[in-house]
């Protein structure tokens, strides 16, 4: 008897093995689309999060207007040897900025100190401790009032923008600083760059107003209270 059965338990065992075979090869092949639409998704996201971060950056871009620095120059070549303050340090009239070293012939310098004419916001020049040409800046003065207020050029106008009393957010580098739109000079659809005035309520931000710095604005709904 059990010696007639034995073909066919082969048989039953022969079969149960090639359905187990096709069972794994169909998972193992469902994994592997698996392990490979993964990566795909993460590409596919991180391409549309970079396109959109560009887009908003494009569309938002913002920077602060020449007319809100004066620049600091003197008549003959220097090498800037010092500089005795951080960038957007708050400075006084006659307050001492940079030590300079004045060449006024080939064989003759001068080492003095450069003093600020106005009170501001200081901020330095690219120099690169390369020589700067007479009458070419050493550094740039923000100025400012009581009024906190700053002209700024915008690429493109922001979605939902109106004009004036609109709240923004304007990130600077890493940080983010906030205003309200107090004029808007112009039309947007008919110059390539808006100026526009935003004030501030306080001087806390000015510090990170650098004539290079990199800036984006946004509206935001909520009213601000710093």
């Amino acid at each position: 008897m059990s010696v007639t059965n034995m073909p066919q338990r082969s048989a039953h065992s022969s079969q149960y093995s090639s359905e187990q075979m096709d069972q794994n090869m169909d998972q193992m092949m469902k994994v592997r689309r698996v392990l490979f639409a993964v990566p795909m998704i993460l590409l596919f996201a991180l391409v549309f999060l970079t396109i959109k971060t560009y887009i908003t950056e494009q569309n938002n871009q913002i920077k602060m207007s020449a007319d809100n620095y004066q620049p600091l120059v003197i008549s003959q070549p220097a090498r800037v040897t010092k500089q005795l303050l951080p960038p957007g340090g708050k400075v006084v009239k006659n307050q001492p900025l940079l030590s300079l070293e004045v060449l006024y012939e080939q064989t003759k310098s001068a080492v003095i100190n450069f003093n600020s004419p106005e009170a501001g916001y200081f901020f330095h020049a690219k120099t690169n401790n390369n020589v700067v040409k007479a009458y070419q800046p050493i550094g740039y003065l923000l100025k400012n009032s009581d009024a906190n207020e700053f002209s700024f050029l915008i690429k493109n106008k922001p979605a939902n923008m109106g004009s004036i009393g609109d709240q923004v957010k304007i990130t600077v580098d890493d940080k983010t600083i906030f205003g309200k739109v107090s004029m808007v000079i112009g039309s947007f659809s008919k110059q390539e760059w808006q100026k526009i005035f935003i004030k501030f309520n306080n001087e806390q931000y000015l510090s990170l107003l650098s004539p290079d710095a990199k800036m984006s604005l946004e509206l935001v709904e909520e009213q601000l209270t710093n």
